[in-house]
């Protein structure tokens, strides 16, 4: 989740969401960490996903690319742990949308590594 620094005081922008967050803390120190959100994934990388990885997986699988890309999520994101109002946390699968460049690139290097080691070829369409 996110805010922003506006003349040192911290904005959040789900400001619902952080109180269901920091409600699980309740009562316990914990570690604050500030950084800056990084750039989100290029449209270039994405367009070579879906146009190069996720294909190759679906021709690999058997499996429909929406399918495919739910897949490779679970298979090599880490989930993520989300709590409700009442306190439950529950994990989720992670989204890709709000993955960095960074973290995109290093999602789609384990994706063509899982697949190369099946023995799949991984070639630009």
């Amino acid at each position: 989740m996110s805010a922003r620094v506006l003349q040192g005081e911290l904005t959040f922008a789900s400001p619902k969401r952080w109180a269901g967050l920091l409600r699980g803390y309740e009562g316990q120190d914990v570690r604050v960490a500030v950084e800056p959100v990084g750039r989100g994934r290029t449209l270039a990388q994405n367009s070579r996903y879906w146009v190069v990885i996720v294909p190759a997986f679906s021709e690999w699988s058997g499996y429909e690319p929406d399918e495919c890309h739910e897949l490779l999520k679970a298979l090599l994101l880490p989930p993520v742990a989300q709590e409700l109002p009442d306190g439950q946390r529950i994990e989720r699968v992670a989204s890709t949308a709000a993955l960095t460049v960074e973290q995109f690139t290093e999602y789609m290097n384990r994706a063509e590594r899982y697949l190369i080691g099946h023995g799949v070829p991984m070639e630009e369409r």
